[in-house]
């Protein structure tokens, strides 16, 4: 019986010295700074993609984790898009990231865009941003 006690302790604390070693590697500030470095470049890319669904995917992941880095590649993509969807799903990005120059071609597209729906929804989110409402359009449950 005393046996198995000894045992399990042993058991025990090589199991919490393994998971604190795993912790540790797993927190290191070089290696977290990589795979940031490359999630971003990953999310760049999908923005870029000609597969809407990855396109799409990557556009709301940008604004659900707002990430600032994404804003030139959002701009470009909002410049160039064809669906109206897409155009609208940039716009609310856009603003859930905040970025003042990018909010200025929401504004734009409020006014020069050739879809009605795209420049009714510009609009609202471009007043939504004037007004300060930071809560009207929610990409997620913050």
């Amino acid at each position: 019986m005393k046996r198995n006690m000894n045992m399990t302790k042993a058991v025990l604390i090589g199991g919490m010295l393994m998971v604190s070693t795993l912790a540790y590697a797993k927190n290191d500030p070089s290696e977290l700074s990589r795979k940031n470095k490359n999630a971003v470049e990953n999310l760049k890319i999908g923005i870029k993609s000609d597969n809407p669904g990855l396109k799409k995917s990557s556009i709301y992941f940008a604004g659900f984790y707002r990430v600032t880095e994404t804003v030139p590649a959002l701009t470009e993509q909002m410049k160039k898009e064809t669906d109206p969807k897409t155009k609208i799903l940039i716009a609310l990005v856009l603003y859930k990231i905040g970025d003042e120059k990018s909010i200025d071609l929401v504004k734009e597209m409020s006014v020069k865009d050739s879809n009605p729906e795209v420049r009714r929804m510009c609009t609202c989110i471009y007043d939504a941003y004037i007004n300060g409402n930071s809560d009207i359009f929610s990409l997620s449950a913050n």
